[in-house]
């Protein structure tokens, strides 16, 4: 009987480890990930290294701040029982390093026979990366690639080439729409394009061009460079541009900027439209050039950049369940940003999307393959054309909650609905200030909890040409002007009406008293005159107003120098005449009518000479720009 009560003891102890274990198990892993099925995808993130074909290394890495971000989806993802049930995700990442030949080189690598069967490819993060190896992946290897930040059109425009492709991120023309759609706001007629020469950049350049001119904009240049931009920087000064548009690669940034700066092209008096997608502080990389990190962080102030809103709304609800504040806290908890604080939602928001928009399109596929004979998600392979079939019409039906908004597809692979960020530097970091929503091609604030808007230098929009400044004097300069013009003028006039009365008077009469009078209608005009040029003249005035003032200053001043003077010399003649020429045998008198021919002679060609100029070449206000330009 005891050995029976020992032996029932044991094994009451040992049901109760089993089961203490099996509870810690299933605790651990309540979805029984660990006897799961691996099923794998690769992710692609860009190196700084273009010729760096081995794994990402840790340091030096534009794309190792992405891989964070795709991490925390991952255990989100792999924490859910009702998200791929029986299989566990696992995402073998390399490096792109924005270069089609490393990319194409990983994936050779990563679809080896000796290698997982990969699903889906994360990525790239750069439009060159995808070209060849997006072409490969899903027209011979039938692999859906779902990108994050690759903007170039091709992808949308070519779906023979890229059948199975999807995007987070807005295309370069929505951006270059926004760009339009300000410059059309704040009533910009004059724009210079640049670009890299390549066909990325001079695709984008021509259409910027043509929605500029369908928006009734002038465009002052539209060239291109390649190694120098001296010439291009040329053009840009000697036609006094100054909105510019830029479009350009991330290697050469910091050499074109510092070389913008060394132009003087750069400061309030200028606006530059760069690209959005260049990675936080890039103007920091200052090695190999001639400007300090400082100048390029001082001169980039106020400098806009476009980019596809990366982070929504604050107040939705995301597929993880969690709110976009509880998630940006997650992230800060985890450290997981600590590369990119200035700018930590650049990527973010397309990165985290991608993956669960991955996860979703094959978490919906499982019935579906099993539905028509298919097999499971494991079966899968390169030649299985109707099972990336599914995965890709699968993506095409999702519309989801996601970090940068509701993730849904048209039928390019093109987001639906995505707004484009504006983005404007301020001390070095592209602060998002205005959304711009395609769909009515309105500009908005952008509306979030940092509540910014646009912000210029000098506190007023700058303007898309020089404007000379006006080198006169002060408010009380123009005040005595005015008071001894106006003082001249009616003293003029008192003395025409003194003349006149008097006329009869002796001395009056003996004085010549017409030429008198004839002097003070030239005193009379030089005053009025004055009085024209003390008013200020812009060229926002009326064109038929400033056209009058500049040829009246002139009419006045030359009628009030002929008449005033020819006639006091007509009076100096005739007084000359009478005593001092001895050669008279009879003292002729010469009376009025002599002198006023005199002076008839001499105003008649002057007037003849101001009348043909001011219908031949008439005088009008013309903007020249000068070192005291504004």
């Amino acid at each position: 009987r005891r050995a029976c009560c020992h032996y029932s003891l044991a094994m009451f102890l040992l049901c109760l480890t089993v089961t203490v274990h099996l509870v810690i198990a299933a605790s651990n892993d309540p979805c029984g990930r660990n006897n799961s099925t691996d099923i794998h995808i690769i992710g692609f993130f860009p190196c700084t290294n273009a010729n760096d074909t081995r794994a990402i290394p840790v340091d030096n890495c534009d794309g190792i701040e992405r891989i964070p971000i795709m991490k925390l989806a991952l255990e989100e993802i792999n924490e859910r029982c009702d998200l791929l049930p029986g299989y566990r995700l696992v995402v073998d990442y390399a490096n792109s390093a924005c270069s089609s030949i490393p990319a194409m080189y990983h994936l050779i690598q990563q679809t080896d026979p000796s290698q997982p069967t990969k699903l889906m490819i994360l990525g790239t993060a750069c439009s060159g990366a995808s070209h060849l190896m997006g072409e490969v992946a899903q027209r011979m290897l039938n692999i859906p690639q779902v990108a994050y930040t690759a903007s170039d059109s091709i992808f949308g425009e070519d779906k023979k080439s890229y059948p199975r492709f999807y995007r987070m991120v807005a295309i370069t023309e929505q951006i270059a729409d926004g760009y339009v759609a300000l410059v059309k706001e704040l009533n910009w007629k004059r724009v210079a394009l640049v670009s890299y020469d390549d066909d990325f950049n001079i695709n984008i350049k021509e259409y910027t061009e043509q929605k500029l001119l369908e928006n009734d904009v002038n465009i002052v240049i539209a060239n291109s460079f390649t190694d120098d931009p001296n010439l291009v920087l040329d053009q840009i000064k000697e036609f006094n541009a100054r909105i510019i548009i830029a479009w350009i690669p991330h290697n050469v940034a910091v050499q074109f900027w510092c070389s913008v700066i060394k132009y003087r092209l750069a400061g309030p008096d200028f606006v530059w439209f760069l690209p959005g997608w260049f990675r936080a502080n890039w103007w920091a990389a200052v090695d190999g050039t001639d400007c300090t990190a400082e100048e390029m962080k001082r001169n980039l102030e106020h400098t806009l950049g476009g980019l596809g809103n990366s982070i929504f709304d604050i107040g939705q609800t995301l597929q993880s369940n969690k709110s976009l504040p509880q998630f940006k806290q997650e992230l800060d908890a985890k450290n997981a940003l600590e590369r990119v604080k200035t700018d930590i939602f650049l990527n973010v928001g397309y990165v985290y999307d991608a993956v669960w928009t991955i996860v979703l399109a094959l978490n919906s596929s499982i019935p579906i393959l099993e539905e028509r004979g298919l097999g499971r998600l494991e079966d899968f392979t390169y030649d299985s054309v109707e099972m990336a079939d599914v995965f890709t019409d699968e993506i095409a039906k999702l519309s989801f909650e996601g970090v940068s908004g509701k993730i849904s597809f048209n039928v390019t692979g093109n987001r639906k609905q995505l707004s484009v960020d504006l983005r404007q530097y301020r001390a070095g970091i592209a602060v998002p200030v205005l959304i711009y929503n395609p769909l009515d091609y309105s500009m908005n604030k952008f509306q979030n909890h940092s509540g910014e808007t646009l912000v210029w230098q000098g506190g007023y929009v700058p303007r898309d040409a020089p404007v000379p400044v006006v080198l006169t004097g002060s408010l009380a300069e123009y005040i005595i002007v005015g008071m001894v013009a106006s003082i001249g003028i009616l003293s003029t006039m008192f003395f025409l009406f003194f003349n006149h009365c008097c006329s009869k008077h002796p001395v009056v009469k003996r004085s010549s008293y017409r030429l008198n009078s004839l002097i003070l209608v030239g005193v009379f005009v030089g005053f009025v005159g004055l009085l024209l040029h003390v008013i200020p003249l812009d060229s926002d005035m009326p064109e038929t107003f400033t056209t009058a003032v500049c040829n009246a200053r002139v009419w006045t001043s030359e009628l009030a120098f002929v008449v005033a003077f020819g006639a006091l010399f007509a009076k100096i003649w005739r007084l000359y005449k009478v005593f001092f020429n001895k050669k008279m045998v009879q003292r002729k008198y010469l009376d009025d009518r002599h002198l006023f021919a005199m002076v008839t002679a001499i105003t008649v060609p002057i007037l003849l000479i101001v009348i043909i100029q001011a219908a031949v070449f008439p005088l009008t206000l013309h903007t020249i720009a000068t070192i005291n330009e504004v």
